[in-house]
Protein backbone atom coordinates (compact mmCIF):
# COMPACT_ATOMS: atom_id res chain seq x y z
CA UNK A 1 0.00 0.00 0.00
CA UNK A 2 1.57 3.70 -0.99
CA UNK A 3 2.09 6.28 1.41
CA UNK A 4 -0.21 8.08 0.33
CA UNK A 5 -3.01 6.05 0.08
CA UNK A 6 -2.46 5.17 4.02
CA UNK A 7 -2.61 8.61 4.95
CA UNK A 8 -5.84 8.92 2.80
CA UNK A 9 -7.33 5.97 4.96
CA UNK A 10 -6.17 7.00 8.14
CA UNK A 11 -7.31 10.53 7.48
CA UNK A 12 -11.05 8.70 6.60
CA UNK A 13 -10.94 6.88 10.19
CA UNK A 14 -10.09 9.95 11.95
CA UNK A 15 -12.83 11.77 10.40
CA UNK A 16 -15.29 8.67 11.56
CA UNK A 17 -14.23 8.42 14.85
CA UNK A 18 -14.17 12.65 14.69
CA UNK A 19 -18.14 11.97 14.26
CA UNK A 20 -18.62 9.44 16.92
CA UNK A 21 -17.19 11.72 19.22
CA UNK A 22 -19.46 14.61 17.62
CA UNK A 23 -22.64 12.19 18.43
CA UNK A 24 -21.80 11.36 21.93
CA UNK A 25 -20.96 14.91 22.62
CA UNK A 26 -24.00 16.21 21.22
CA UNK A 27 -26.33 13.64 23.37
CA UNK A 28 -24.25 14.37 26.63
CA UNK A 29 -23.80 18.28 25.73
CA UNK A 30 -28.03 18.04 25.80
CA UNK A 31 -30.10 18.43 29.08
CA UNK A 32 -31.27 15.72 31.12
CA UNK A 33 -34.54 14.00 30.86
CA UNK A 34 -36.17 15.45 33.99
CA UNK A 35 -34.60 19.46 32.76
CA UNK A 36 -36.07 18.33 29.04
CA UNK A 37 -39.57 17.33 30.59
CA UNK A 38 -39.97 20.37 32.96
CA UNK A 39 -38.69 22.75 29.99
CA UNK A 40 -41.89 21.95 28.01
CA UNK A 41 -44.31 21.70 30.42
CA UNK A 42 -46.74 23.69 28.48
CA UNK A 43 -46.56 21.49 25.30
CA UNK A 44 -46.81 18.59 27.50
CA UNK A 45 -49.72 19.87 29.42
CA UNK A 46 -51.28 20.86 26.14
CA UNK A 47 -50.75 16.67 25.09
CA UNK A 48 -52.00 15.78 27.63
CA UNK A 49 -55.37 17.34 27.77
CA UNK A 50 -56.03 16.41 24.00
CA UNK A 51 -55.38 12.79 25.17
CA UNK A 52 -57.47 13.26 28.15
CA UNK A 53 -60.51 14.25 25.71
CA UNK A 54 -59.23 11.82 22.84
CA UNK A 55 -59.53 8.41 25.36
CA UNK A 56 -62.42 10.33 27.05
CA UNK A 57 -65.15 7.69 25.91
CA UNK A 58 -63.22 4.81 27.09
CA UNK A 59 -63.04 5.99 30.39
CA UNK A 60 -66.73 4.76 31.22
CA UNK A 61 -66.10 1.33 29.60
CA UNK A 62 -67.11 -1.77 31.26
CA UNK A 63 -65.23 -4.36 32.41
CA UNK A 64 -64.54 -6.33 29.22
CA UNK A 65 -62.63 -10.10 28.40
CA UNK A 66 -60.12 -10.56 31.47
CA UNK A 67 -61.42 -8.12 33.67
CA UNK A 68 -63.77 -10.47 34.64
CA UNK A 69 -61.36 -13.11 36.02
CA UNK A 70 -59.00 -10.32 37.63
CA UNK A 71 -61.12 -8.03 39.04
CA UNK A 72 -64.86 -8.08 38.95
CA UNK A 73 -64.69 -12.05 39.63
CA UNK A 74 -61.82 -12.06 41.36
CA UNK A 75 -62.84 -12.93 45.23
CA UNK A 76 -59.11 -12.64 45.95
CA UNK A 77 -58.04 -8.98 44.42
CA UNK A 78 -58.40 -7.27 47.53
CA UNK A 79 -56.34 -9.84 49.32
CA UNK A 80 -52.43 -8.67 49.91
CA UNK A 81 -51.39 -12.33 50.50
CA UNK A 82 -52.45 -13.29 46.84
CA UNK A 83 -51.10 -10.06 45.28
CA UNK A 84 -48.30 -8.66 46.85
CA UNK A 85 -46.48 -11.54 48.79
CA UNK A 86 -47.83 -14.63 46.82
CA UNK A 87 -44.42 -16.49 45.82
CA UNK A 88 -45.61 -16.53 42.12
CA UNK A 89 -46.76 -13.12 41.85
CA UNK A 90 -44.38 -11.31 44.42
CA UNK A 91 -44.43 -7.66 43.53
CA UNK A 92 -46.42 -8.14 40.12
CA UNK A 93 -46.99 -4.57 39.77
CA UNK A 94 -49.82 -4.99 37.46
CA UNK A 95 -52.08 -7.52 40.18
CA UNK A 96 -50.45 -4.70 43.04
CA UNK A 97 -52.35 -1.67 41.18
CA UNK A 98 -55.09 -3.90 40.79
CA UNK A 99 -55.41 -4.72 44.70
CA UNK A 100 -54.62 -0.91 45.49
CA UNK A 101 -57.83 -0.34 43.45
CA UNK A 102 -59.75 -2.61 44.64
CA UNK A 103 -58.92 -1.72 48.28
CA UNK A 104 -59.97 2.11 47.92
CA UNK A 105 -62.64 2.10 45.55
CA UNK A 106 -64.04 -1.22 45.52
CA UNK A 107 -64.75 -4.01 41.99
CA UNK A 108 -68.00 -2.75 41.14
CA UNK A 109 -67.07 0.52 39.09
CA UNK A 110 -64.38 -0.13 36.27
CA UNK A 111 -64.33 4.06 36.03
CA UNK A 112 -60.75 4.10 38.94
CA UNK A 113 -59.24 1.52 37.20
CA UNK A 114 -59.43 3.20 33.43
CA UNK A 115 -58.73 6.45 35.06
CA UNK A 116 -55.18 4.91 36.48
CA UNK A 117 -54.85 3.50 33.27
CA UNK A 118 -54.86 6.22 31.63
CA UNK A 119 -52.58 8.42 34.25
CA UNK A 120 -50.06 5.97 33.43
CA UNK A 121 -50.04 6.52 29.71
CA UNK A 122 -49.79 10.02 30.49
CA UNK A 123 -46.51 9.48 32.25
CA UNK A 124 -45.24 7.01 29.67
CA UNK A 125 -45.94 10.17 26.68
CA UNK A 126 -43.79 12.43 29.24
CA UNK A 127 -40.87 9.59 29.36
CA UNK A 128 -40.99 8.99 25.56
CA UNK A 129 -40.53 13.15 24.87
CA UNK A 130 -38.13 13.03 27.43
CA UNK A 131 -35.56 10.00 25.16
CA UNK A 132 -36.51 11.57 22.24
CA UNK A 133 -35.49 14.84 23.49
CA UNK A 134 -32.68 13.87 25.02
CA UNK A 135 -31.13 11.79 21.55
CA UNK A 136 -32.54 13.49 18.79
CA UNK A 137 -33.36 16.88 19.87
CA UNK A 138 -36.42 18.56 20.89
CA UNK A 139 -38.03 19.52 17.30
CA UNK A 140 -37.86 16.05 16.99
CA UNK A 141 -39.38 15.35 19.89
CA UNK A 142 -42.52 17.38 19.27
CA UNK A 143 -43.52 15.89 16.15
CA UNK A 144 -42.79 12.09 17.51
CA UNK A 145 -44.46 12.70 20.65
CA UNK A 146 -47.91 13.76 18.95
CA UNK A 147 -47.67 10.92 16.45
CA UNK A 148 -46.96 8.91 19.23
CA UNK A 149 -49.67 10.23 21.49
CA UNK A 150 -52.63 9.70 19.11
CA UNK A 151 -51.61 6.49 17.33
CA UNK A 152 -54.68 4.05 17.28
CA UNK A 153 -52.70 1.04 18.34
CA UNK A 154 -52.27 2.03 21.77
CA UNK A 155 -55.89 2.13 22.73
CA UNK A 156 -55.76 -1.86 23.35
CA UNK A 157 -53.50 -1.08 26.22
CA UNK A 158 -54.95 2.59 27.13
CA UNK A 159 -58.88 1.19 27.01
CA UNK A 160 -58.61 -2.21 28.07
CA UNK A 161 -57.69 -2.44 31.71
CA UNK A 162 -56.17 -5.61 31.56
CA UNK A 163 -53.53 -4.23 28.79
CA UNK A 164 -52.39 -1.82 31.73
CA UNK A 165 -49.40 -4.41 32.08
CA UNK A 166 -48.06 -3.39 28.91
CA UNK A 167 -48.33 0.29 29.85
CA UNK A 168 -46.06 -0.90 33.02
CA UNK A 169 -43.18 -2.56 31.54
CA UNK A 170 -43.26 0.01 28.87
CA UNK A 171 -42.59 2.55 31.59
CA UNK A 172 -39.98 0.18 33.24
CA UNK A 173 -38.01 -0.74 30.34
CA UNK A 174 -37.65 3.24 29.73
CA UNK A 175 -36.70 3.97 32.76
CA UNK A 176 -34.28 1.13 32.79
CA UNK A 177 -32.84 2.93 29.48
CA UNK A 178 -32.43 6.11 30.86
CA UNK A 179 -30.65 5.17 34.03
CA UNK A 180 -28.08 3.76 31.28
CA UNK A 181 -27.82 6.52 29.79
CA UNK A 182 -27.09 8.69 32.76
CA UNK A 183 -25.30 6.11 33.97
CA UNK A 184 -22.84 6.36 30.35
CA UNK A 185 -22.86 10.02 30.86
CA UNK A 186 -21.88 10.37 33.98
CA UNK A 187 -19.90 7.04 35.19
CA UNK A 188 -21.67 6.79 38.04
CA UNK A 189 -22.70 3.26 39.36
CA UNK A 190 -25.92 4.43 41.24
CA UNK A 191 -27.30 4.40 37.69
CA UNK A 192 -26.70 1.36 36.89
CA UNK A 193 -28.18 -0.32 40.34
CA UNK A 194 -31.28 1.99 38.90
CA UNK A 195 -31.44 -0.04 35.71
CA UNK A 196 -30.90 -3.33 37.27
CA UNK A 197 -33.89 -2.18 39.81
CA UNK A 198 -36.38 -1.39 37.01
CA UNK A 199 -35.09 -4.63 35.47
CA UNK A 200 -36.37 -6.38 38.39
CA UNK A 201 -39.49 -4.73 38.48
CA UNK A 202 -40.22 -5.66 34.88
CA UNK A 203 -39.37 -9.04 35.30
CA UNK A 204 -41.42 -9.74 38.47
CA UNK A 205 -44.49 -8.26 36.33
CA UNK A 206 -43.86 -9.62 33.12
CA UNK A 207 -40.68 -12.39 32.70
CA UNK A 208 -40.31 -11.62 28.63
CA UNK A 209 -40.25 -8.10 27.43
CA UNK A 210 -38.55 -6.11 30.15
CA UNK A 211 -35.22 -7.91 28.18
CA UNK A 212 -35.65 -5.34 25.75
CA UNK A 213 -33.67 -2.65 27.96
CA UNK A 214 -30.57 -5.33 26.69
CA UNK A 215 -30.97 -4.81 23.20
CA UNK A 216 -31.68 -0.93 23.85
CA UNK A 217 -28.29 -1.00 25.26
CA UNK A 218 -27.27 -2.49 22.84
CA UNK A 219 -28.71 -0.70 19.73
CA UNK A 220 -27.69 2.82 21.87
CA UNK A 221 -24.20 1.69 22.08
CA UNK A 222 -24.24 0.99 18.28
CA UNK A 223 -25.63 4.92 17.61
CA UNK A 224 -22.76 5.93 19.42
CA UNK A 225 -20.38 4.00 17.77
CA UNK A 226 -18.91 0.33 18.53
CA UNK A 227 -15.39 1.98 17.96
CA UNK A 228 -15.46 4.42 20.10
CA UNK A 229 -12.82 4.84 23.38
CA UNK A 230 -15.01 5.91 25.25
CA UNK A 231 -17.98 3.50 24.60
CA UNK A 232 -15.68 0.57 24.84
CA UNK A 233 -14.19 2.03 27.98
CA UNK A 234 -18.06 2.35 29.56
CA UNK A 235 -19.05 -1.08 28.39
CA UNK A 236 -15.89 -3.19 30.51
CA UNK A 237 -16.78 -1.40 33.33
CA UNK A 238 -20.42 -2.30 33.14
CA UNK A 239 -20.39 -5.64 31.64
CA UNK A 240 -20.13 -7.68 34.52
CA UNK A 241 -22.91 -5.99 36.87
CA UNK A 242 -25.47 -6.54 32.93
CA UNK A 243 -24.48 -10.22 32.57
CA UNK A 244 -24.81 -10.95 36.30
CA UNK A 245 -28.43 -9.69 36.03
CA UNK A 246 -29.42 -11.04 32.92
CA UNK A 247 -28.65 -14.91 34.09
CA UNK A 248 -30.04 -14.89 37.10
CA UNK A 249 -33.61 -13.87 35.78
CA UNK A 250 -32.84 -15.46 33.10
CA UNK A 251 -33.29 -18.85 35.58
CA UNK A 252 -35.89 -17.49 37.20
CA UNK A 253 -37.97 -16.87 33.89
CA UNK A 254 -37.88 -20.44 33.06
CA UNK A 255 -41.01 -21.27 35.35
CA UNK A 256 -43.08 -18.89 33.69
CA UNK A 257 -42.06 -19.87 30.45
CA UNK A 258 -42.71 -23.24 30.60
CA UNK A 259 -46.01 -22.16 31.57
CA UNK A 260 -46.54 -19.49 29.22
CA UNK A 261 -45.84 -22.26 26.99
CA UNK A 262 -48.73 -24.01 28.05
CA UNK A 263 -50.83 -21.37 27.82
CA UNK A 264 -50.02 -20.29 23.96
CA UNK A 265 -49.49 -23.98 22.88
CA UNK A 266 -51.70 -26.04 25.47
CA UNK A 267 -54.91 -27.27 25.52
CA UNK A 268 -57.63 -26.18 22.29
CA UNK A 269 -54.39 -24.36 20.97
CA UNK A 270 -51.89 -27.85 20.64
CA UNK A 271 -49.72 -28.40 17.84
CA UNK A 272 -47.02 -30.36 17.65
CA UNK A 273 -44.34 -27.98 18.00
CA UNK A 274 -43.25 -24.92 20.74
CA UNK A 275 -41.13 -23.19 17.95
CA UNK A 276 -42.84 -21.72 15.30
CA UNK A 277 -41.75 -22.04 11.83
CA UNK A 278 -39.47 -18.95 11.50
CA UNK A 279 -39.86 -18.50 7.58
CA UNK A 280 -43.54 -17.98 8.62
CA UNK A 281 -43.84 -16.01 11.75
CA UNK A 282 -40.99 -13.42 10.86
CA UNK A 283 -42.16 -12.34 7.58
CA UNK A 284 -45.87 -12.63 8.38
CA UNK A 285 -45.22 -10.92 12.03
CA UNK A 286 -43.53 -7.96 10.44
CA UNK A 287 -45.24 -7.25 7.77
CA UNK A 288 -48.46 -7.25 10.02
CA UNK A 289 -46.90 -4.82 12.42
CA UNK A 290 -45.99 -2.58 9.74
CA UNK A 291 -49.44 -2.84 8.23
CA UNK A 292 -51.10 -1.98 11.72
CA UNK A 293 -48.49 1.05 12.05
CA UNK A 294 -49.27 2.14 8.72
CA UNK A 295 -52.86 1.80 8.11
CA UNK A 296 -54.17 0.96 11.83
CA UNK A 297 -57.84 -0.07 10.54
CA UNK A 298 -58.23 -4.00 10.99
CA UNK A 299 -57.56 -3.35 14.59
CA UNK A 300 -58.71 -6.40 16.93
CA UNK A 301 -58.12 -8.40 19.68
CA UNK A 302 -57.12 -11.82 17.85
CA UNK A 303 -54.78 -11.47 14.65
CA UNK A 304 -55.53 -14.37 12.63
CA UNK A 305 -56.12 -12.89 9.69
CA UNK A 306 -53.13 -12.45 7.89
CA UNK A 307 -54.58 -11.43 4.08
CA UNK A 308 -51.02 -10.93 2.37
CA UNK A 309 -49.35 -13.21 0.21
CA UNK A 310 -46.45 -14.92 1.43
CA UNK A 311 -44.30 -13.40 -1.01
CA UNK A 312 -45.43 -10.33 -0.37
CA UNK A 313 -44.77 -10.35 3.51
CA UNK A 314 -41.69 -11.62 2.38
CA UNK A 315 -40.91 -8.49 0.01
CA UNK A 316 -42.30 -6.01 2.79
CA UNK A 317 -39.92 -7.41 5.52
CA UNK A 318 -36.65 -7.29 2.42
CA UNK A 319 -37.63 -3.83 1.88
CA UNK A 320 -37.45 -3.05 5.70
CA UNK A 321 -34.20 -4.62 6.02
CA UNK A 322 -33.14 -2.89 3.50
CA UNK A 323 -34.06 0.46 4.37
CA UNK A 324 -32.48 0.11 7.74
CA UNK A 325 -28.74 -1.42 5.36
CA UNK A 326 -29.43 1.37 2.83
CA UNK A 327 -29.30 4.05 5.92
CA UNK A 328 -26.27 2.49 7.89
CA UNK A 329 -23.85 4.94 6.67
CA UNK A 330 -26.56 7.83 5.48
CA UNK A 331 -28.56 8.41 8.59
CA UNK A 332 -28.25 6.59 11.62
CA UNK A 333 -31.39 8.04 12.90
CA UNK A 334 -33.39 6.20 10.88
CA UNK A 335 -31.61 2.97 11.94
CA UNK A 336 -32.23 3.47 15.11
CA UNK A 337 -35.85 4.42 14.97
CA UNK A 338 -36.57 1.19 12.74
CA UNK A 339 -34.42 -1.07 15.11
CA UNK A 340 -35.96 0.30 17.69
CA UNK A 341 -39.09 -1.20 16.53
CA UNK A 342 -37.92 -4.59 16.14
CA UNK A 343 -35.54 -5.10 19.45
CA UNK A 344 -38.06 -3.83 21.74
CA UNK A 345 -40.59 -6.90 20.04
CA UNK A 346 -37.61 -8.72 19.56
CA UNK A 347 -39.32 -10.74 23.26
CA UNK A 348 -42.61 -10.90 21.95
CA UNK A 349 -41.55 -12.86 18.59
CA UNK A 350 -39.32 -15.20 20.08
CA UNK A 351 -39.28 -18.58 17.86
CA UNK A 352 -40.67 -20.47 20.88
CA UNK A 353 -44.51 -19.78 21.54
CA UNK A 354 -44.29 -17.40 24.81
CA UNK A 355 -46.46 -14.90 22.84
CA UNK A 356 -49.38 -14.86 20.18
CA UNK A 357 -47.89 -14.15 17.07
CA UNK A 358 -49.44 -10.71 16.63
CA UNK A 359 -51.03 -8.69 18.91
CA UNK A 360 -50.96 -4.73 18.93
CA UNK A 361 -50.55 -4.46 22.81
CA UNK A 362 -47.12 -5.83 22.24
CA UNK A 363 -46.18 -2.97 20.08
CA UNK A 364 -46.92 -0.33 22.60
CA UNK A 365 -43.11 0.95 23.25
CA UNK A 366 -41.85 0.10 19.77
CA UNK A 367 -44.71 2.39 17.77
CA UNK A 368 -42.22 4.97 19.27
CA UNK A 369 -39.59 4.37 16.51
CA UNK A 370 -42.17 4.15 14.22
CA UNK A 371 -43.38 7.43 15.22
CA UNK A 372 -39.85 8.68 15.34
CA UNK A 373 -38.95 7.53 11.80
CA UNK A 374 -42.24 9.26 10.50
CA UNK A 375 -41.19 12.60 12.57
CA UNK A 376 -37.55 12.24 10.81
CA UNK A 377 -39.45 12.02 7.36
CA UNK A 378 -41.74 14.92 8.36
CA UNK A 379 -38.49 17.43 8.77
CA UNK A 380 -36.61 15.58 5.88
CA UNK A 381 -39.82 16.73 3.70
CA UNK A 382 -40.01 20.37 5.75
CA UNK A 383 -36.55 20.75 4.55
CA UNK A 384 -37.17 20.20 1.16
CA UNK A 385 -39.99 22.14 1.18
CA UNK A 386 -41.09 24.64 3.89
CA UNK A 387 -44.30 23.34 6.51
CA UNK A 388 -44.90 20.52 3.64
CA UNK A 389 -44.44 18.23 6.72
CA UNK A 390 -46.72 19.54 8.81
CA UNK A 391 -49.45 19.69 5.97
CA UNK A 392 -48.79 16.43 5.48
CA UNK A 393 -49.25 14.93 8.90
CA UNK A 394 -52.14 17.02 9.91
CA UNK A 395 -54.93 14.23 8.08
CA UNK A 396 -52.66 11.47 9.01
CA UNK A 397 -53.21 12.69 12.89
CA UNK A 398 -56.97 13.66 12.12
CA UNK A 399 -57.35 10.04 11.03
CA UNK A 400 -55.94 8.69 14.19
CA UNK A 401 -57.90 10.73 16.05
CA UNK A 402 -60.93 9.65 14.55
CA UNK A 403 -59.88 5.44 14.77
CA UNK A 404 -58.78 5.89 18.40
CA UNK A 405 -62.49 7.32 19.49
CA UNK A 406 -64.27 4.51 17.29
CA UNK A 407 -61.70 1.87 18.90
CA UNK A 408 -62.25 2.91 22.17
CA UNK A 409 -66.11 2.39 21.28
CA UNK A 410 -64.88 -1.12 20.51
CA UNK A 411 -63.79 -1.27 24.23
CA UNK A 412 -66.94 0.04 26.22
CA UNK A 413 -68.95 -3.21 26.63
CA UNK A 414 -67.85 -7.00 26.07
CA UNK A 415 -70.69 -7.84 23.45
CA UNK A 416 -68.94 -4.53 21.30
CA UNK A 417 -65.78 -6.38 21.64
CA UNK A 418 -66.75 -9.33 20.61
CA UNK A 419 -68.96 -8.28 17.78
CA UNK A 420 -65.83 -6.20 16.08
CA UNK A 421 -63.92 -8.92 17.08
CA UNK A 422 -65.62 -11.63 14.69
CA UNK A 423 -65.78 -9.05 12.04
CA UNK A 424 -61.74 -8.73 11.50
CA UNK A 425 -61.11 -12.15 12.78
CA UNK A 426 -63.40 -14.09 11.27
CA UNK A 427 -61.40 -17.13 11.69
CA UNK A 428 -60.64 -17.26 15.09
CA UNK A 429 -62.43 -19.63 17.17
CA UNK A 430 -61.64 -18.03 20.39
CA UNK A 431 -64.01 -14.86 18.87
CA UNK A 432 -66.56 -16.68 18.23
CA UNK A 433 -66.70 -18.76 21.53
CA UNK A 434 -66.83 -15.41 22.91
CA UNK A 435 -69.31 -13.76 21.53
CA UNK A 436 -71.40 -16.87 22.29
CA UNK A 437 -70.62 -16.50 25.90
CA UNK A 438 -71.62 -12.63 25.40
CA UNK A 439 -74.99 -13.72 23.68
CA UNK A 440 -75.76 -16.25 26.58
CA UNK A 441 -75.10 -13.47 29.45
CA UNK A 442 -77.35 -11.30 27.18
CA UNK A 443 -80.32 -13.94 27.22
CA UNK A 444 -80.04 -14.35 23.59
CA UNK A 445 -80.10 -18.23 23.14
CA UNK A 446 -80.10 -18.72 19.28
CA UNK A 447 -77.39 -16.08 18.84
CA UNK A 448 -75.47 -18.00 21.74
CA UNK A 449 -75.59 -21.72 20.02
CA UNK A 450 -74.54 -19.69 16.64
CA UNK A 451 -71.50 -18.16 17.85
CA UNK A 452 -70.12 -21.24 19.25
CA UNK A 453 -71.33 -23.46 16.06
CA UNK A 454 -69.39 -20.94 14.20
CA UNK A 455 -66.66 -21.82 16.91
CA UNK A 456 -66.14 -25.33 16.05
CA UNK A 457 -67.00 -25.16 12.53
CA UNK A 458 -63.46 -22.91 12.73
CA UNK A 459 -61.68 -25.17 14.82
CA UNK A 460 -63.49 -28.73 14.52
CA UNK A 461 -61.43 -29.95 17.73
CA UNK A 462 -61.94 -27.44 19.97
CA UNK A 463 -63.79 -29.38 23.08
CA UNK A 464 -64.35 -25.72 24.59
CA UNK A 465 -66.93 -24.89 21.66
CA UNK A 466 -69.08 -27.95 21.75
CA UNK A 467 -69.47 -28.20 25.95
CA UNK A 468 -70.17 -24.24 26.00
CA UNK A 469 -72.73 -25.01 23.26
CA UNK A 470 -74.61 -27.59 25.08
CA UNK A 471 -74.82 -25.67 28.13
CA UNK A 472 -76.99 -23.54 26.06
CA UNK A 473 -79.22 -26.60 24.86
CA UNK A 474 -78.88 -27.43 28.63
CA UNK A 475 -80.47 -24.42 29.25
CA UNK A 476 -83.09 -25.01 27.01
CA UNK A 477 -84.34 -28.18 28.22
CA UNK A 478 -82.89 -29.56 24.53
CA UNK A 479 -81.18 -32.49 26.95
CA UNK A 480 -80.53 -34.60 23.64
CA UNK A 481 -78.78 -32.25 21.85
CA UNK A 482 -76.85 -31.10 25.10
CA UNK A 483 -75.65 -34.54 25.84
CA UNK A 484 -74.78 -35.30 22.65
CA UNK A 485 -72.75 -31.99 22.82
CA UNK A 486 -71.10 -32.84 25.98
CA UNK A 487 -69.93 -36.61 24.75
CA UNK A 488 -68.45 -34.63 21.56
CA UNK A 489 -66.34 -32.48 23.94
CA UNK A 490 -64.99 -35.34 25.89
CA UNK A 491 -63.79 -37.36 23.12
CA UNK A 492 -61.70 -34.51 21.82
CA UNK A 493 -60.65 -33.53 25.57
CA UNK A 494 -61.07 -36.53 27.88
CA UNK A 495 -59.34 -33.79 30.23
CA UNK A 496 -62.26 -31.88 30.17
CA UNK A 497 -63.87 -32.90 33.25
CA UNK A 498 -66.83 -30.41 33.49
CA UNK A 499 -68.55 -32.25 30.49
CA UNK A 500 -68.86 -35.06 32.54
CA UNK A 501 -70.85 -33.47 35.65
CA UNK A 502 -72.84 -31.71 32.86
CA UNK A 503 -73.16 -35.34 31.90
CA UNK A 504 -74.25 -36.94 34.75
CA UNK A 505 -76.54 -34.38 35.35
CA UNK A 506 -78.28 -34.64 32.19
CA UNK A 507 -78.47 -38.61 32.05
CA UNK A 508 -80.31 -37.74 35.62
CA UNK A 509 -82.81 -35.16 34.11
CA UNK A 510 -83.63 -37.75 31.69
CA UNK A 511 -84.38 -41.08 34.16
CA UNK A 512 -80.92 -42.68 33.10
CA UNK A 513 -79.40 -43.73 36.11
CA UNK A 514 -77.10 -46.10 34.61
CA UNK A 515 -76.02 -43.51 32.54
CA UNK A 516 -75.34 -40.96 35.08
CA UNK A 517 -73.48 -43.66 37.30
CA UNK A 518 -71.13 -44.09 34.16
CA UNK A 519 -70.24 -40.95 33.55
CA UNK A 520 -69.62 -40.19 37.08
CA UNK A 521 -67.40 -43.26 37.46
CA UNK A 522 -65.56 -41.51 34.28
CA UNK A 523 -65.51 -38.18 36.41
CA UNK A 524 -63.64 -40.13 39.05
CA UNK A 525 -60.81 -41.44 36.72
CA UNK A 526 -60.54 -37.90 35.09
CA UNK A 527 -60.21 -36.41 38.53
CA UNK A 528 -59.62 -38.22 41.51
CA UNK A 529 -58.36 -36.05 43.77
CA UNK A 530 -61.15 -33.81 43.26
CA UNK A 531 -63.95 -33.72 46.46
CA UNK A 532 -66.18 -32.45 43.68
CA UNK A 533 -66.15 -36.14 41.73
CA UNK A 534 -67.06 -37.80 44.67
CA UNK A 535 -69.80 -35.86 45.52
CA UNK A 536 -70.75 -36.18 42.49
CA UNK A 537 -71.21 -39.87 42.28
CA UNK A 538 -72.66 -39.68 46.28
CA UNK A 539 -75.44 -37.50 44.53
CA UNK A 540 -76.10 -40.26 41.48
CA UNK A 541 -76.48 -43.30 44.28
CA UNK A 542 -78.97 -40.41 46.73
CA UNK A 543 -80.89 -40.22 43.45
CA UNK A 544 -80.45 -44.22 43.34
CA UNK A 545 -81.75 -44.64 46.41
CA UNK A 546 -78.40 -45.94 48.05
CA UNK A 547 -78.16 -43.62 50.80
CA UNK A 548 -75.66 -45.85 52.78
CA UNK A 549 -73.25 -46.01 49.65
CA UNK A 550 -73.86 -42.38 48.37
CA UNK A 551 -72.89 -40.81 52.47
CA UNK A 552 -69.48 -43.32 51.76
CA UNK A 553 -68.62 -41.27 48.97
CA UNK A 554 -69.40 -38.20 50.62
CA UNK A 555 -67.33 -39.08 53.21
CA UNK A 556 -64.14 -39.49 50.76
CA UNK A 557 -64.73 -36.15 49.34
CA UNK A 558 -64.38 -34.82 53.23
CA UNK A 559 -61.16 -36.54 53.27
CA UNK A 560 -60.24 -34.70 50.24
CA UNK A 561 -61.26 -31.35 51.72
CA UNK A 562 -63.03 -31.12 55.21
CA UNK A 563 -64.64 -27.94 54.29
CA UNK A 564 -66.36 -28.81 50.96
CA UNK A 565 -69.55 -26.70 51.52
CA UNK A 566 -72.03 -28.65 48.86
CA UNK A 567 -71.10 -32.33 50.99
CA UNK A 568 -71.24 -30.67 54.23
CA UNK A 569 -74.65 -28.79 53.07
CA UNK A 570 -76.17 -32.38 51.83
CA UNK A 571 -74.66 -34.27 55.03
CA UNK A 572 -76.81 -32.08 57.51
CA UNK A 573 -79.85 -32.08 55.40
CA UNK A 574 -79.80 -36.21 55.68
CA UNK A 575 -79.19 -35.71 58.92
CA UNK A 576 -82.43 -33.42 59.49
CA UNK A 577 -84.43 -35.91 57.45
CA UNK A 578 -83.21 -38.85 59.39
CA UNK A 579 -83.70 -37.46 62.89
CA UNK A 580 -87.09 -38.89 64.32
CA UNK A 581 -89.58 -36.36 64.92
CA UNK A 582 -90.61 -35.78 68.49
Amino acid sequence: MSQKKYKRLRAVEKQKEVQKEEIITKIVSREGFWEIIKKNWLFLGILFIGVILLYLNAQTGNFVSDDYATISQNVSVTSAKENIIHPYFFLNTMRISNYCIAVLFGTDSPVPYHIFSLILYLIFLAMTFGLIGKMFGTKLAYITSIIFALHPIHVESVSWIAGRIYIIIGIYVLFGFMAFINYFETGKIKYVVWMASFFILGELTDKPRPFSIIFLIILYLWYLGWNSKVVQNKVRKIMPYVLGVIVLFALLAIPYIRDRITAVNGGYNFSDSIFYNPFFQYPTGIAKYLQLLFVPIDLTLYHTLYVFPAWLNWLITLLFIGIIFYFVKRDKRIVFSLMFMLVVLAPSMAPIKVSWLVAERYMLLGSLGFCLFLAILVDHINIKVKNLGYLLLVPVLCFYCVRVYLRNIDWQTNHNLWVRTVQYSWNSHNAWNNIGDDYDKLGQMDNAIKGFGQSYVVKTNYADAYHNQANIFFKIKRYDLARQGYETAVNISPALFQSYISLTQVALYQGDLNGAWGYANKLLQAQPNNPQSFYVSGMVLLQAGKETDGVNYFKKALEIDPNYTPVLDVLKKIEENNRPTK
